[in-house]
């Protein structure tokens, strides 16, 4: 609703609406993360309400990124964008089992969940750069 609202009003066009959503669903998640990482280190911890809610607000201001990267399919190559959609998924899919078994590596070697969400935090942030950079909702191809 607000993408649409934002691009259909002529306040942003639709690379604009899209690189703002990105930016929110991805940097959102990776300064709740952050929050939750530091503030684990220097105080020892949250009461597990704390902790929960900043886990819920990540993956909540996540689903901005529905209207960011995952909608741009459709605007690159409407005929396309599900052969577009399920490479990209089928890549997220494999680096979503690589983590499992990285987060597994990291907790044995160090016992912290604190680099486990630096870790999430640094791809969120990584991602979001990247797709501020190179992203465009101009159609590419027919």
């Amino acid at each position: 609703w607000l993408a649409d609202s934002l691009s259909n009003s002529g306040r942003l066009s639709m690379t604009q609406t899209r690189k703002l959503m990105q930016t929110v669903g991805a940097v959102g998640p990776a300064l709740c993360l952050l929050y939750l990482a530091l503030a684990h280190q220097e105080s020892g911890g949250f009461q597990m309400g704390e902790a929960v809610a900043l886990l819920t607000a990540t993956l909540s201001i996540g689903g901005f990124q529905s209207a960011g990267f995952a909608s741009n399919h459709q605007d690159i190559s409407s005929r396309y964008a599900s052969v577009l959609f399920g490479i990209t998924n089928a890549l997220s899919s494999l680096m979503g089992t690589f983590s499992v078994y990285a987060t597994g590596l990291i907790l044995d070697a160090t016992n912290s969940w604190s680099l486990v969400f630096e870790g999430v935090a640094v791809v969120y942030l990584l991602g979001a750069v990247g797709f501020l950079a190179l992203a465009s909702s101009e159609q590419q191809f027919e």
